[in-house]
């Protein structure tokens, strides 16, 4: 773009996109009221670009993801006033995305079922759960 009479360099354009493009560059009209352009991001009321925001856009726009929503208060756990290592462990509970053998064995990991830390039957979700809440509880 020629910053002193707000047109095109047609020239530059043409070299370095597509005709395509280049036709559709040249023919986006200029306001010449416009003194200084300023990046805005239309996901965010403030205009200013957040990690998060590009994020939830990706995941709402781009990528079908329907899949993995799951109902539950979410944002409760990130209101927890625990470490994060705590709110990582319940988010994983309630998602139930922990890699237990039982989990494993299910997704073709062929390991034995029965729990590394007590040796019971099954190493599934509850008897984790009750694992680390044991430890937690009693230091064991």
């Amino acid at each position: 773009m020629n910053l002193y009479d707000k047109s095109w360099n047609e020239q530059v354009i043409r070299k370095v996109f597509s005709v395509d493009i280049a036709d559709k560059i040249l023919h986006t009209p200029l306001i010449h009221q416009v003194e200084e352009d300023r990046i805005i991001w239309k996901e965010e009321r403030n205009d200013r670009y957040s990690v998060s925001s590009a994020y939830r856009l990706c995941v709402t726009e781009l990528i079908d993801s329907s899949c993995n929503w799951r109902p539950g208060y979410w944002s409760g756990i990130r209101k927890l006033k625990v470490p994060p290592k705590v709110k990582n462990i319940v988010w994983r509970l309630c998602r139930g995305c922990l890699p237990m053998r039982v989990s494993l064995l299910d997704k073709g990991v062929v390991c034995p079922t029965n729990c590394a830390n007590c040796d019971s039957n099954n190493e599934d979700l509850m008897h984790v759960f009750f694992i680390v809440l044991l430890q937690f509880r009693f230091g064991t």
